[in-house]
């Protein structure tokens, strides 16, 4: 079975293990709504590697302009939550 979709708002997790998430190639949607500083500059590699991202929400999370400015490698993606 393929993964095309995962929620982790407001769960609590360790940031570090989204590398596991770099496995996922399938994977469409992802949102990490909520995460505050688990989410920052420093974790958006494993998302980078997330070629086929569609859809990423990252609202209330800890990104800076040249972060968001990373997320442009995601070639495939749609639509973009950053609010906060």
């Amino acid at each position: 079975p393929f993964i095309e979709s995962v929620y982790l708002s407001g769960v609590k997790f360790n940031p570090h293990d989204l590398v596991h998430l770099g496995t996922a190639r399938q994977l469409q949607e992802l949102n990490l709504h909520g995460q505050g500083r688990r989410i920052s500059d420093d974790t958006l590699e494993p998302i980078l590697r997330l070629r086929g991202l569609k859809v990423l929400r990252l609202s209330q999370t800890c990104l800076s302009d040249e972060g968001v400015m990373r997320l442009a490698a995601l070639r495939q993606l749609r639509e973009l939550d950053l609010r906060y």
